[in-house]
């Protein structure tokens, strides 16, 4: 089963990121298939056994031996966690004509009736990410302000914390206690900044 959406998204989300931005005189390039099996080779297929959804977009600096090419890649899901497809992504490039990658990401990918949320989680299970948001779009307001799928936005990363999950968000960061009431585990929004 093909996952069209998922490379926008995570391509969005990763060109926005802490990876690494292309130089200034960066241009796009546009992979050769050879180019682009041997990206795939390190990213997707000999660490999870999967292929990587095809992307050919790639910016490039330099040229001829000195020539650098990046290019982010996501590989198509290897698992669900209650129908959300669960798939890497990494940036990849190629120095001196010799690939590698590097900041690679496990995110999930949620959609609602009126959105798609990619979510990364930070010491947190994936299980546990997804309930927390699930919880977060449950909560229509929050202190006067839009909570929900307008607070929320099409990103998340889940930040564990003792006793606490931290949410960034999109439009929010939320901060949601996950200390259990009379014994049972439960979850509290109790802070959102913008």
């Amino acid at each position: 089963m093909k996952w069209p959406s998922l490379i926008g998204l995570a391509a969005l989300w990763i060109g926005g990121s802490a990876a690494a931005a292309p130089a200034a005189d960066s241009r796009n390039y546009f992979l050769s298939n050879e180019q682009f099996v041997a990206a795939e080779l390190l990213a997707c297929r000999t660490p999870h056994n999967v292929e990587a959804q095809k992307n050919l977009d790639a910016t490039a600096v330099g040229s001829g031996a000195d020539e650098e090419i990046r290019i982010d890649l996501s590989c198509l899901p290897h698992e669900q966690i209650e129908q959300s497809p669960v798939f890497y992504t990494a940036t990849c490039m190629r120095k001196a004509r010799v690939w590698s990658c590097a900041n690679e990401r496990r995110l999930m990918q949620f959609k609602t009736a009126s959105t798609s949320i990619t979510i990364e989680s930070k010491k947190v299970p994936l299980k546990q990410a997804l309930r927390a948001i699930k919880y977060v779009l449950s909560v229509p307001e929050f202190k006067g302000r839009v909570v929900g799928a307008k607070g929320v936005g099409s990103h998340c990363q889940v930040i564990g914390k003792k006793q606490m999950l931290e949410l960034d968000c999109e439009h929010y960061r939320f901060y949601v206690d996950t200390t259990p009431f009379e014994g049972k585990p439960r979850l509290h929004l109790f802070e959102m900044v913008q």
